[in-house]
């Protein structure tokens, strides 16, 4: 299904005048959910809506109309979620809703590294999703209170594994990278953890940028850096 574009130069009349409408960048795999919250903001009359079913379909609209806000989940399809994240926060200065199916504190620590404004679980009504819209046009931010503490808590392990000089990793993503090493795929590593595979996706994309690797074959090379014992 091809991505669809919003008018970025729609206005709405209202009484004396016209205002411009604020462009949003919807991303979601699930086309029901997907054209549903687009059908409610647009209904909405203040927002113009495009939409895509995966980062790829999200990075070619970016091409050529930049929204207020991109709206999507760090797991979308293929786990490209924080790709998409990075391109935003590299290319524009363009503000991030992450739309969460479920809360995984180590991706949503790395999404608020990459600059993602505010934590929307899919199970919001649509009232607190305006109003969660209306606080980032705002220049503000919206975190759940249980998120935002695991995420500095994660944080400051982060920090500590940094300044002790040995390996960054989680202990989930020591795992993962661990299973990689050994040869397995990501969907055989999800079947071994419980996990899904778009997550497993994520989880190598956040281990390769802390590692400073671009593949698996680097990975392996710095296989013994996962092993790394905690300086006494």
């Amino acid at each position: 299904m091809l991505p669809e574009v919003a008018d970025k130069n729609r206005t709405v009349k209202i009484q004396g005048g016209h205002i411009k409408m604020h462009n949003i960048l919807l991303v979601d795999t699930h086309p029901f959910f997907l054209y549903g919250f687009r059908q409610y903001l647009n209904d909405t009359g203040r927002f113009s809506v495009s939409t895509a079913q995966n980062a790829t379909g999200a990075l070619a609209l970016l091409a050529y109309n930049l929204p207020d806000i991109a709206i999507f989940d760090v797991f979308v399809k293929g786990g490209d979620g924080l790709r998409l994240l990075e391109n935003l926060k590299e290319t524009s200065n363009i503000r991030s809703i992450y739309l969460a199916t479920h809360i995984d504190t180590e991706l949503t620590n790395r999404a608020m590294h990459l600059g993602v404004r505010a934590v929307a679980p899919k199970s919001s009504t649509a009232r607190q999703m305006i109003k969660i819209i209306d606080t980032v046009l705002a220049d503000g931010t919206d975190y759940r209170a249980d998120i935002l503490v695991r995420a500095q808590k994660n944080e400051a392990q982060d920090q500590k594994a940094v300044s002790g000089h040995f390996n960054p990793l989680t202990p989930r993503e020591k795992t993962i990278a661990k299973l990689a090493c050994k040869g397995l795929r990501n969907l055989e590593i999800a079947k071994h953890c419980n996990l899904t595979e778009g997550t497993v996706k994520a989880h190598m994309h956040s281990i390769f940028k802390k590692l400073g690797v671009s593949s698996r074959a680097e990975l392996i090379v710095q296989h013994n850096t996962i092993d790394t014992p905690k300086p006494m």
